[in-house]
């Protein structure tokens, strides 16, 4: 929102695009978790990356939309020196045509793990940082794409953290903190997040509601979600009987994607998803087939 931006100019809510989207050959992905301390996985990412200049399923896609958890923690945008080659990546992709000599662009939403990430991360890449959610016209299909934590409503306890770290002025305080002291709350967070998350007995709980993305989906006017963070690839109906998602399209029980996390195992990519478009039907990829010979 411009007027919070005013007051909260660092904080990286204010910063995101609500506008609604058109993407005509994207690639989505998601839950990447990379970080400094896992260098293989962000060697994979690399291999993935290259693969837009030769693979035959990748090289003429336009867009690369990242649904949140890109990093496993974002502290600020003043760490991005700690990765360098994940930059140089990201920078080579938009820089560089696709096989028909189309420009390529780059789409960053914010995750759960990744919320702080900003303008000085999305300039220095030539991305745009996306609302959460965002509705999406792909190929003419009219899309709603999100991280999907916000619909994960039967955990109580997480949603209210959540709401409070998308308030711009804890947002702005957090960044205002010096580095070390950041890094100290990160590991707190996550290590309170993993006592809590192993007391779980009931795991439908850390699954998103399909109520809440039904109501969505229906408040958008979209018969298709696309969204991560669950780390349970697959597809499901988001009505259990036909309703009419879009004004004069006919009634459906739509569809909802979610995209899967990516592993990575004794030197080797074992787990990870890319979605496309192919002539308007959604085609889950299995990425350690994409990064096979890069």
């Amino acid at each position: 929102p411009q007027t919070l931006s005013m007051f909260f100019p660092r904080a990286p809510l204010t910063q995101t695009n609500s506008s609604p989207i058109t993407l005509q050959d994207p690639v989505f992905i998601a839950d990447l978790h990379l970080s400094v301390a896992v260098p293989t996985l962000r060697s994979a990412f690399a291999a993935f990356m290259r693969a837009f200049d030769s693979h035959p399923a990748l090289i003429n896609r336009q867009e690369l939309v990242i649904l949140g958890d890109f990093f496993d923690a974002w502290l600020g945008d003043d760490t991005r020196g700690d990765y360098e080659d994940v930059l140089s990546s990201l920078t080579h992709f938009v820089k560089t045509p696709n096989a028909r000599g189309e420009t390529r662009r780059l789409f960053l939403m914010h995750g759960n793990r990744d919320f702080l990430v900003g303008t000085g991360f999305t300039k220095a890449v030539g991305a745009t940082l996306l609302a959460d959610p965002v509705v999406a016209d792909i190929q003419g299909i009219k899309t709603l794409i999100s991280h999907g934590d916000m619909w994960c409503t039967a955990d109580a306890r997480y949603q209210t953290v959540r709401a409070r770290l998308r308030r711009p002025f804890i947002q702005f305080a957090l960044l205002s903190l010096p580095l070390f002291i950041r890094r100290r709350v990160a590991e707190n967070a996550r290590a309170k997040s993993q006592s809590v998350k192993a007391q779980v007995v009931e795991r439908t709980i850390l699954d998103v509601t399909p109520e809440a993305v039904l109501k969505d989906a229906l408040r958008y006017q979209t018969g298709l979600v696309i969204h991560g963070h669950t780390h349970r690839p697959g597809t499901h109906p988001l009505s259990e009987t036909p309703v009419q998602f879009t004004p004069g399209e006919p009634e459906s029980c739509g569809t909802r994607w979610v995209l899967g996390d990516w592993v990575y195992q004794q030197e080797a990519l074992i787990k990870g998803t890319a979605l496309v478009f192919n002539a308007g039907s959604p085609t889950a990829l299995e990425v350690k087939d994409l990064i096979a010979t890069h």
